[in-house]
C-alpha cells in the first residue's frame, strides 16, 4: 500500500476555512493527495533503487573478474605451449646444428616480436572494449543518479511549498 504523504483531511478542512466550498476544498485535497501519493519518492522507492544498482554492480564486478581469469588462463596456456614447443626447438636444433644457431635465434626472435606485437595489438583492443563498457555502465549510473537528484529536488522544493502554504506544520523524516 502506497504511503500518504499529505494529510488530505487537514487540507480540505483548511481549505474550507478559507473560503472554498465542501465539494471544492475536498475534490483539490483528494487530487493533490493521489498526485503526490503517485509521484513522489520515497525512501523506501531509493533504497530499491541503490539495492538494484548495487546488484547490477556486484554482478558486472563478477562477470569482469571470470572474464579476467578465463583471459589469464588462456594466456597462460598459449605461452606455456609456446615456451615448451621452443624449448624443444631449441634443444633438437642445438644438438644437430650448432653452427647454424645464431641464424635460428635471429628467425626465432623475429617471430617472437611478431607474435608480441600481435598479442599486443590485442589486449589493446581488450583494453579498449572493456574501457567503452566500462563507460557505457559509467553514463547508465550517473544517467540513474542524474533522475533519483532531479526527484529529490522536487520532492523537496515541493515541501517546501507546502510549508510555506501552510499545508503542512514539519517537513516529513524520508531518509534515516
Amino acid at each position: 500500500m502506497t504511503q500518504a504523504v499529505i494529510d488530505t483531511l487537514q487540507l480540505a478542512d483548511r481549505l474550507k476555512e478559507s473560503g472554498f466550498q465542501d465539494r471544492q476544498a475536498e475534490g483539490l485535497a483528494r487530487a493533490l493527495g493521489d498526485v503526490f501519493t503517485d509521484q513522489i519518492v520515497t525512501k523506501a522507492d531509493l533504497d530499491s533503487a541503490i539495492q538494484v544498482i548495487r546488484a547490477d554492480y556486484r554482478a558486472l564486478d563478477d562477470k569482469f573478474e571470470a572474464r579476467f581469469g578465463a583471459l589469464d588462463g588462456k594466456f597462460e596456456a598459449k605461452l606455456g605451449a609456446l615456451d615448451d614447443k621452443s624449448e624443444v626447438r631449441f634443444d633438437a636444433l642445438d644438438d644437430k646444428f650448432e653452427a647454424r644457431f645464431d641464424a635460428l635465434d635471429g628467425k626465432l626472435e623475429a617471430k617472437l616480436g611478431a607474435l608480441d606485437d600481435k598479442s599486443e595489438v590485442r589486449f589493446d583492443a581488450l583494453d579498449d572494449k572493456f574501457e567503452a563498457r566500462f563507460d557505457a555502465l559509467d553514463g547508465k549510473l550517473e544517467a540513474r543518479f542524474n533522475s533519483l537528484s532531479m526527484q529529490i529536488r522536487f520532492i523537496f522544493a515541493m515541501l517546501a511549498m507546502l510549508l510555506a502554504l501552510g499545508l503542512i506544520d514539519t517537513v516529513p523524516r524520508l531518509i534515516g
